[in-house]
């Protein structure tokens, strides 16, 4: 559980830095939205989402799980879907890298460097949320 804090910290920090140093020409994720603006916590598109997993997965495996037993990896498995969405963020700080070194440097120099930044914490953030949903 740490290291998926841990995780979803970095992508905070990642769209942060993005609002701050590119601009605000993407759509942020819905945790970014959550975090930046705590007082619409009811009506943040992260609690909605995060709300309609727990009555689907209600419905689908609790409800039917009185009766026989199921697998909840499948509960936790939706749950990492949702959350695999936000590594959007980190190929857009790759696109904002690759741009901005392209610029100093030749093109394909620039996504090398960008690549060679952004690949490890990508590898970091999905094998992260990939444990999380097989550990629960």
């Amino acid at each position: 559980m740490v290291k998926l804090i841990n995780a979803l910290i970095i992508v905070f920090a990642i769209e942060v830095a993005l609002v701050v140093f590119g601009g605000t020409s993407y759509n942020n994720s819905s945790v970014y939205d959550f975090l930046i603006n705590p007082t619409s916590f009811t009506s943040s598109a992260f609690i909605i989402m995060m709300t309609l997993i727990v009555v689907v997965a209600g419905a689908a495996y609790i409800v039917p799980g009185t009766f026989i037993q199921l697998n909840q990896w499948a509960l936790f498995a939706t749950a990492a879907a949702l959350m695999l969405t936000y590594a959007l963020s980190i190929t857009h700080l790759w696109a904002f890298l690759a741009g901005q070194l392209g610029s100093i440097f030749d093109a394909t120099f620039g996504n090398l460097i960008a690549s060679l930044i952004c690949a490890p914490i990508l590898i970091f953030y999905v094998i992260t949320i990939i444990e999380w949903s097989r550990n629960n």
